[in-house]
């Protein structure tokens, strides 16, 4: 897996991950926005700074696989749950073959 720029290029049955910055104490959060069909969530997770004290950013882990060849777009919302509108982040994957 690559990640340069706002792309990834990966292979076709594997599995990549996309890392943002939250300030999760200000009540933001990362959310997949749209996801394609020939993309599978795997899972979330969060990396505490390394201090760990209240206000510090954290980081946010998606993890995917990639499920056929192709480019594909994924589209990733950051905002707080109350709020309608928030910022987008699209990250284009591009799975080759094996």
């Amino acid at each position: 897996m690559i990640n340069t720029n706002n792309t990834i290029t990966t292979t076709a049955g594997t599995a990549f991950e996309q890392r943002f910055q939250a300030a999760p104490s200000a009540g933001y959060c990362w959310s997949v926005d749209s996801l394609p069909a020939e993309v599978q969530f795997i899972g979330k997770s969060h990396i505490p700074s390394e201090r760990n004290a209240p206000g510090d950013p954290a980081t946010v882990v998606f993890r995917f696989k990639a499920l056929s060849v192709g480019t594909f777009v994924l589209r990733f919302l950051y905002k707080r749950p109350w709020e309608k509108l928030g910022n987008t982040f699209e990250v284009v994957v591009r799975v080759l073959p094996v």
